[in-house]
């Protein structure tokens, strides 16, 4: 064979190699999160800092640890890639609705093919307002922004648009993520953990308030990938639950100095269900508005609160060997969990915290007809 024929073949392996190159599939991680934020808000600059605080805190996490976040702000939606060596555009998207089902499907479906994992996380970071549905007949209801915080309950602000907790649901795909985190107000409520309970083995979130600050990413992720969460999940998720608490427990700022978060198994949770049901569904048919006063409560806007502690209000209506058994199943499903002492901005003092928060549907509260559809409900106070 000549030397023409030799150097033709050799240039043909560098072709179909580069070639090859080109089109192969990405290397599978550990683990990858998800960072999806709705910062068409008030909270753009929060978040803005919060961006520089992931970009920060992933400066010495290797590459088998795989972190993206989508921003959609005052300009139109991004997502980059995190990795130690900062922040990389992958996708500009036109403008369009990030608080939909169909978005956040299309952001995980895009994530999942450019960094596939052996696990997957989710974190949910904007405005949260638990598990009341967005403003009758569409979610997309123009509302002030400083209205937001008082405003009926839901998750995200995208402009004027928010998503209903079912809205999350649908875009999840059974046991698709080992963890879901929301970086948002009000949201461990018995209610969304029970809705979502299908969806990832574990779920963090606050029953409180989350400072506007939000997490310390710089902080909470190296703790995240100190270890394999794979294979340690419980004590990588504490640490990291713990690592937030820490932070606003220990600010120097004492303006700043609240906080509360909450990690649940939710294999437990229809445990926890079969444990209230028999004290919900024959106990609450005549509740009067006297069941909500002295019951521990988190959410200080509005009076009567929409928010309350699930054992400060099982302790209501339960006989003492009734309540043992209700907190046993608590626990089951709390992992870690921990609060201040006080509410943010308030002098009113935590005396209870079972780590959820939960509706009441007594005569005064604003939502009851809507309570009526919510599966915790039908699990356990239809009889």
């Amino acid at each position: 064979m000549g030397k023409s024929n030799f150097l033709l073949i050799g240039m043909l392996c560098v072709f179909f190699s580069c070639c090859r190159d080109r089109t192969q599939a990405p290397a599978q991680r550990e683990h990858t999160l998800l960072i999806y934020m709705l910062a068409e808000n008030n909270l753009a600059s929060d978040l803005a800092n919060d961006f520089e605080e992931i970009v920060a805190g992933m400066r010495a996490v290797p590459e088998k640890y795989g972190v993206y976040v989508y921003i959609d702000d005052w300009d139109v939606p991004r997502l980059y890639e995190i990795t130690s060596s900062g922040a990389k555009l992958v996708k500009r998207y036109t403008e369009l609705n990030s608080a939909s089902t169909l978005q956040l499907r299309t952001v995980l479906n895009l994530v999942k093919t450019k960094s596939p994992s052996k696990s997957f996380g989710l974190i949910m970071s904007s405005h949260g307002y638990d598990w009341i549905p967005a403003p009758s007949g569409s979610k997309s209801v123009a509302r002030s922004v400083s209205a937001a915080r008082i405003a009926p309950k839901y998750f995200g602000v995208d402009g004027s648009k928010s998503m209903d907790i079912s809205d999350i649901e649908a875009a999840l795909l059974p046991n698709e993520l080992l963890y879901l985190g929301f970086d948002a107000c009000y949201m461990s409520s018995v209610e969304i953990a029970y809705r979502l309970k299908d969806k990832m083995q574990y779920y963090i979130a606050s029953p409180m308030e989350i400072l506007t600050d939000g997490f310390p990413y710089h902080l909470m992720l190296p703790v995240l990938f100190a270890q394999n969460v794979n294979t340690h999940p419980e004590t990588v998720l504490s640490n990291f639950c713990r690592t937030y608490f820490e932070y606003y427990r220990d600010n120097v700022d004492d303006t700043r100095r609240y906080g509360a978060i909450s990690l649940i198994r939710t294999s437990a949770m229809e445990q926890l269900a079969v444990a209230c049901q028999p004290i919900l569904s024959t106990r609450t048919a005549n509740l009067t508005d006297a069941v909500l006063t002295g019951t521990q409560y988190y959410e200080r806007q509005n009076n009567p609160s929409w928010v309350y502690d699930l054992y400060a209000y099982m302790s209501k209506l339960a006989t003492p060997s009734e309540l043992t058994t209700i907190g046993d199943a608590i626990d089951s499903c709390i992992i870690y969990r921990n609060t201040t002492d006080y509410l943010p901005f308030s002098n009113i003092r935590v005396e209870v915290f079972s780590g959820f928060g939960t509706y009441i549907p007594a005569p005064a509260m604003p939502y009851n007809t809507e309570y009526l559809q919510e599966p915790w409900y039908l699990q356990t106070y239809v009889p």
